[in-house]
Formats: structure tokens, sequence, C-alpha cells
């Protein structure tokens, strides 16, 4: 049986908005742990509200949030997405958003995905925060002093943008192509490596 009494928490928003409160009806299912969090996020309502999402990922992602939220969020790449920290293990990210039509094997216009991701608290020896998406080390937010010396990149902060292929090498080599280094100079003189962030586009 569906609560009236978290129904009318959101009546002003979900007034003359038939798709608000189907998007709450979708969610519902007391059989998970973070449910009621879920369904009192307008964000979540407001998104699965606004684009057309299979029941089949509903389960899957409802199924995927197993530990409590901290945040729930909308990144500016359009993914809806749940962070949750873990004590003295990696954090967790699960996301909807739409299908990445290149690499993916899902059937759909949206999916949802589970990351375990980096957490700050058992990388004493760097001290770097997490990304704005919650996924991975933001080394801008550290200084200059994790970055590829400026000389090898004209003088500039070494971020670079490229097109993912989904082998780490090759991500590596296109990098390099863009501030013209071989890999022999990372190795041998620079003594760094590459990090990828995680703004990336989905398309």
């Amino acid at each position: 049986m569906i609560s009236l009494r978290s129904l009318t928490q959101h009546i002003e928003t979900f007034e003359d908005n038939t798709g608000m409160v189907y998007a709450w009806h979708q969610i519902y299912n007391a059989i998970y742990i973070n449910n009621e969090t879920v369904r009192k996020s307008l964000i979540t309502l407001q998104y699965f509200a606004n684009n057309t999402i299979e029941d089949r990922v509903v389960s899957e992602f409802l199924a995927q949030l197993s530990h409590n939220i901290d945040e729930i969020f909308l990144s500016k790449q359009g993914v809806l997405s749940y962070y949750m920290p873990r004590v003295g293990q990696m954090n967790k990210v699960v996301t909807v958003h739409p299908v990445d039509q290149l690499h993916s094997t899902k059937i759909g216009p949206f999916e949802t995905s589970s990351y375990n991701t980096y957490n700050p608290e058992l990388n004493g020896s760097i001290n770097v925060e997490l990304s704005c998406n919650k996924l991975c080390p933001d080394y801008t937010l550290g200084g200059l002093q994790y970055f590829l010396p400026a000389q090898f990149n004209g003088g500039q902060i070494t971020i670079v943008e490229i097109e993912i292929t989904g082998i780490r090498a090759s991500d590596d080599s296109n990098a390099r192509s863009k501030i013209g280094i071989t890999k022999r100079q990372q190795d041998d003189l620079v003594k760094h490596t590459w990090h990828h962030m995680d703004d990336f586009t989905i398309k």
C-alpha cells in the first residue's frame, strides 16, 4: 500500500504534474532500504518525470542502492547520481543516465551503472579531494604539485580533452599526443601518469 503521508509531502510539487505522480509511484518499492530517501528526493522525481525510464531500469537502480545515501545530485552531463560513502573501503556511486550509444550493449534510452569509487580516507599519502561527480580524485584541487611540469605543455596546466576509447593505453597515447611528448619522456623524464576525470560527455 502506498502511504498517503509520503505523497502529500510533495503535494505542491505534484499539483498539475502527472509525470511527478507517476515517477513517485514508479520508484515506490518498500523492499529496498533507500526507497523512502529516493521518493523524497525532488531531483529524482523531476528526472524520472522528465524522462522515459523503463521499469526494468528502475528496479536495477533501486537494487544497487545498498548503503546510506549521502548526496543525490544531477551532474552537468545529465547523469542522476547517488553518492554513498563507505568507511574503510571504496565509496559507491550509482547513476541513472542515457545509454552510451557508442560503447554500451544495453538496449533502451536509459541505463543504470554502479561504481566503486575513490575514497580520500584510504589515500593517506596524497591529500586530494573527490571530484564534483564523486567518482575520482580531482587533482586540480591539490594545486599544481601533482601536474606535469608546465615546461612540457607550453606553460599550461596539463589537462587535455580526448575521446575515451575504453583502452587505457590508447587513452594515454592520445593524451600524450595532445601535448607532444612521447611515452619515453613520460616514463623516464617526467615520471607522471595520466588520470581520467569524470566530466565526460555521454554520446
